[in-house]
């Protein structure tokens, strides 16, 4: 099952080109593909699947005979490779291992107790029972000299992914048959594959509209159809390189191994929820080949020739951070601090990305303890997570709320009443405002002076006074010397990383909150992993991109979500360039003040 991609040279720097790119500002199209779904929000986050449940043996030792395998597959406790012309077996309970046969193959999977070799340079395919006795051998027309990317065994078919010049195809054969069935060109970003269900296999393609994703397709061998099944999002800072994958038939998942660029990552995309999340790290590898069976996913590995593992029921220490654009500027800053603290604590922080973020929201609203901290940008505004009460207070967290509480910003940015809800991010500050030229700034303050988003407050149900806003601007459409409002304003738009109040793991997510707080600060300089900046004298420096901001006062400074909630800026606007299409007819102007103000009232007051 091993296919090893990796990137040209030239595609790897224009990836972290784009990458820098996406960190400055501009956003890649990266939404994971998603189903509508009720089910919750991430199949392998659930604590009800039952396992056998075995260990591997401590500090198993891989033979030498292992090295340099070129492939490998699982049957119960049993890793197979194939290797230096020889099938070995390896028992990762007990330490044992044998050399079965000698073979001419290069490729090895595993189906029903069965394996299956193939031999691309004279097409010969020969199947053996775990002991290593023959069962069959046949030779397939048209497969000798092939170039072999991948070789999978289903219930009753064998599929093939070869390589043809700058094209990618799948082949199926019948078990027992010397003759392709079907043949189907794939994208030529095609690079893996593996087994799925019944006569089908998973085939990953990379996604040409965005490198650090790839789309996940469904081979049916018997039918020779192939249906696009979605996109697998593995976070910010994936390099585009995917080592290996398998199916999980219990979680229902597709475990997977990637690289950060700071460390190998393996992943798991579900395919209830189309969401992807960590399981765990490693240190950077040169590849990995990856199996799973019951609780665990085994890692073979390139290079050093190690066996590592994951243990579902003993998993390694965690906290799990929910997004749902991980690519955006917002979160590149949360992306990069996670590396840091991963690195610096030995703990992983599992990063699940979230295609269906009204499922998220159902789960927060629920008590759901399953996620730990939230990253509000594009799931909740900061003013649901206040009204539900879907915070932990961070004041009452001996260390973070001292801190929050000796920073002026923080302590402006954070509040809500007098506890603390969460810790900004994504900052961004447009200072004197009345100062601008913008002729919708009268828009901004109306705002500010009648929604009171905390107390579900809106001061102009009628719509009187913005019928009179309208009306200075359809008189007014290049500003005016007297401005309609006159006092001094700015603005403050932030996200927030905020800690669910049902989470299980209140004091590692503590850690973590007061870690992000000294980096967002500067207290902690973080170290260069990921998308780093070059300096002007040549040395790489990983940066905040949008750190804290520094406030001497906080007087007329505004946050953009208390003055525009739920969406309320956007009726508002839209009230504003309505009427601009008018004549600046009375009746008009009041028509559409009337019907902002309805639709305000409701989405504050109801």
């Amino acid at each position: 099952m091993k296919n090893c991609f990796a990137m040209p040279f030239a595609a790897v720097i224009t990836a972290a080109m784009l990458l820098m790119t996406s960190c400055s500002g501009a956003k890649t199209n990266k939404s994971a593909d998603s189903e509508n779904s009720d089910s919750s929000l991430s199949q392998n986050l659930k604590e009800d699947v039952e396992y056998e449940a075995f260990a591997p043996l401590k500090d198993l030792s891989v033979p030498a005979e292992f090295s340099h395998f070129s492939d490998h597959t699982q049957i119960g406790k049993s890793l197979y490779t194939v290797s230096g012309g020889a099938v070995y077996c390896l028992n990762i309970e007990t330490g044992e291992s044998s050399k079965l046969f000698e073979t001419g193959a290069s490729r090895i999977s595993a189906n029903c107790g069965v394996l299956y070799l193939f031999d691309p340079q004279s097409g010969a395919v020969a199947s053996y029972s775990q002991s290593g006795e023959m069962i069959g051998k046949s030779a397939v027309e048209g497969l000798s000299g092939i170039t072999c990317c991948g070789f999978e065994a289903s219930e009753n078919y064998l599929t093939i992914m070869r390589q043809d010049g700058q094209k990618m195809q799948l082949l199926s054969v019948k078990k027992g048959g010397d003759t392709v069935e079907n043949t189907v060109k794939i994208s030529d970003g095609a690079y893996m594959m593996c087994s799925y269900k019944e006569d089908s296999v998973f085939v990953f393609s990379e996604d040409p509209a965005d490198y650090t994703r790839c789309i996940l397709y469904e081979f049916n061998a018997k039918s020779g159809e192939l249906s696009e099944q979605g996109g697998i999002s593995a976070g910010s800072f994936a390099s585009g390189f995917y080592f290996d994958a398998c199916y999980d038939p219990r979680a229902d998942s597709v475990v997977f191994m990637t690289w950060d660029q700071a460390f190998c990552v393996l992943c798991e995309y579900s395919l209830e929820s189309r969401e992807s999340s960590e399981l765990m790290n490693f240190e950077e590898l040169e590849g990995a080949s990856i199996s799973v069976y019951e609780n665990i996913v085994s890692i073979l590995t390139d290079g050093d020739i190690k066996y590592r593992f994951f243990d579902r029921t003993s998993p390694p220490e965690y906290i799990t951070v929910a997004y749902s654009l991980p690519d955006s500027a917002q979160t590149c800053d949360v992306e990069r601090i996670i590396t840091n603290y991963e690195m610096s604590r030995d703990i992983t922080v599992r990063t699940v990305v979230c295609s269906e973020p009204e499922n998220l929201k159902i789960k927060l609203m629920a008590g759901d303890g399953d996620i730990d901290i939230l990253c509000t940008y594009g799931i909740l505004g900061p003013e649901e997570c206040i009204l539900s009460h879907t915070y932990s207070d961070l004041g009452k967290i001996e260390g973070l709320g001292e801190k929050i509480a000796s920073n002026v910003f923080t302590d402006f940015a954070c509040k809500a009443g007098s506890e603390y809800f969460g810790i900004p991010y994504g900052i961004m500050m447009q200072e004197n405002r009345r100062e601008t030229l913008s002729p919708r700034k009268a828009i901004e303050q109306y705002a500010i002076k009648n929604i009171d988003i905390l107390n579900g407050k809106y001061c102009d149900g009628s719509g009187d006074e913005l019928y009179k806003v309208l009306k200075f601007h359809c008189e007014n459409p290049n500003g005016a010397e007297d401005e309609f409002y006159d006092f001094e304003y700015s603005t403050l738009q932030t996200d927030y990383l905020i800690l669910n109040p049902s989470s299980k793991k209140q004091e590692l997510s503590a850690d973590f909150l007061e870690y992000f707080f000294d980096s967002m600060s500067g207290e902690i300089k973080l170290s260069p992993v990921g998308a780093g900046s070059d300096t002007s004298d040549g040395q790489t420096e990983n940066v905040i991109y949008l750190p804290f901001i520094s406030l001497e006062s906080t007087e007329n400074v505004y946050l953009s979500w208390q003055m525009g909630p739920y969406g309320t800026m956007k009726v508002l606007n839209r009230a504003y360039y309505d009427a601009a299409q008018t004549d600046g007819n009375e009746k008009e102007l009041k028509k559409l003040a009337k019907e902002a103000a309805r639709q305000v009232k409701m989405m504050i007051e109801e």
